[in-house]
């Protein structure tokens, strides 16, 4: 039998563990050397970011509604109105707003920029951890240059690589080439085995 809870914490965590990681930009190689950030790349990623965000959000309402013996209307502007009505959400206009962001990504092709992400992302996880759905974890960029040709990038929870991909560059005749190779990506349970933690907590 799987624990509802623990797959909504878990869903989270591996969508916090993308957002942080690609929030760093992504751009185009022109040539050998030339390489150009566009701004359209981020707007397209985070505008799918905000629909696996609400997506999570939505199983999140879902568990809270049978865990506290709600009714649960087939509508999230129900769903909303009753969890506003009962004073069981913070920022309910905000969250609603954010819904709309999401519906008008998924069906007019709007585009999500980084703040708008970022407030939205901060706003749902403040609300599961006050459900007590999610521990409150903050992620972070990991880079770490370990010499001219090597480096780490991915991302990390205080000090520990939870995404880590090694980036190796060798020089050839034609320039340089460009190698990388996964060497971390933890679950929420290999984190919480990490620090000791009870996954089920």
């Amino acid at each position: 039998m799987t624990n509802k809870k623990h797959d909504i914490e878990s869903a989270f965590f591996e969508f916090l563990k993308m957002k942080t990681f690609l929030e760093n930009g992504m751009g185009m190689r022109l040539g050998s050397f030339h390489y150009v950030p566009l701004q359209i790349i981020p707007h397209y990623i985070n505008s799918l970011l905000i629909i696996d965000l609400f997506s999570v959000w939505e199983s999140a309402v879902n568990y809270f509604f049978e865990e506290n013996g709600l009714t649960n209307p087939n509508s999230s502007k129900k769903r909303m109105k009753i969890l506003e009505e009962k004073k069981l959400i913070e920022n309910a206009a905000y969250i609603k707003w954010y819904i709309d962001w999401r519906n008008d990504v998924a069906h007019h092709l709007r585009k999500v920029e980084l703040f708008e992400l970022q407030q939205a992302t901060n706003d749902v996880q403040k609300q599961m951890v006050a459900w007590k759905l999610i521990r409150n974890i903050s992620f972070g960029f990991l880079y770490r240059k370990e010499d001219e040709n090597n480096y780490k990038i991915g991302v990390r929870i205080n000090s520990d690589p939870i995404l880590e991909y090694t980036i190796k560059f060798t020089e050839q005749p034609g320039g340089l080439l460009t190698g990388w190779s996964e060497t971390a990506n933890l679950s929420l349970d290999d984190y919480l085995k990490l620090i000791n933690e009870d996954p089920l907590i």
